[in-house]
């Protein structure tokens, strides 16, 4: 997808960008770039980097908050909204950036003279090893920008959930840029992460699950993305992105159910004894 230039329209209603962030210095400028000349101002909350993160994001932007902790997506995004000030609000990751479609899109729409939608979904476009998706999981819409009035975020740990004001939602067209993925080695890792994130949550919640639930929920998964939402079009691409994301579904919901069971003592010779006279439950 190729970059172009611009007209900015000026904006009748005005546009706070929130961001939130770890060591993503390789990446969030990209993200800063697509939005700097859009928004009336760009907050970015920084947690737990070590990489220059925070000192990129002060060349965009004086809002830049730096926590020493991590409470979770939900939480973090919610420190952002807080901060935020404009009228409308765009949550985007560092690892995303806008299209020039979306980019042109929002322009005319934060000119017009009323909006009378309180949110809009925008779907995604994800590079997946040298080609941008956009079916299946790699193309799903989000709930990207809402009124800050009346709008929150969730306190899940991991991929929380917007409640925008009350009223119509609309769709954009112009698609999010979402570069994920560095390698398959940092998929895997951050699949897996999340999924042990998320399985203890959920666990924590009273959410335990089964294993047959676990399967069953990881096969619909699959079908959703490879066949309803059509993954099946993106070649070989869709096949591997429909089967690493049921496999992650699979894995937080056997997280949340291997909470119960509470792990050996490490280096201690009664533990292996005990797991033999006892057996598994």
């Amino acid at each position: 997808m190729e970059a172009r230039s611009y007209a900015v329209i000026p904006n009748r209603h005005s546009l706070s960008v929130i961001i939130i962030a770890s060591n993503e210095a390789d990446r969030i400028r990209a993200a800063l770039e697509s939005v700097a000349r859009l928004a009336d101002e760009i907050v970015v909350v920084v947690s737990n980097s070590t990489d220059g993160t925070a000192d990129i994001c002060r060349e965009y932007t004086e809002s830049v908050v730096v926590t020493p902790d991590w409470p979770g997506d939900g939480v973090q995004k919610q420190r952002a909204l807080e901060r935020a000030t404009g009228e409308w609000v765009l949550r985007i990751d560092a690892d995303e950036r806008l299209s020039p479609d979306l980019r042109d899109e929002l322009s005319s729409l934060l000119a017009s003279e009323s909006i009378a939608e309180t949110a809009f979904t925008v779907p995604w476009a994800t590079y997946v090893f040298g080609r941008y998706l956009t079916h299946g999981e790699c193309g799903v819409r989000h709930l990207n920008l809402f009124r800050r009035e009346g709008s929150s975020f969730s306190s899940i740990v991991v991929h929380s959930e917007l409640t925008p004001a009350p009223g119509p939602v609309g769709a954009l067209t112009g698609r999010l840029l979402h570069d994920a993925h560095r390698s398959l080695h940092h998929l895997l890792v951050k699949l897996a992460d999340y999924a042990c994130l998320a399985g203890a949550s959920r666990a924590a919640s009273g959410g335990g699950g089964s294993l047959a639930g676990a399967f069953a929920k990881s096969w619909a998964r699959f079908f959703k993305a490879y066949v309803l939402r059509l993954g099946f079009l993106d070649g070989w691409r869709g096949l591997l992105i429909a089967t690493l994301y049921s496999h992650y579904v699979f894995n937080k919901h056997a997280a949340a159910w291997v909470e119960r069971y509470p792990s050996l003592p490490v280096g201690t010779a009664d533990a292996a004894g005990a797991a033999d006279r006892q057996g598994d439950p």
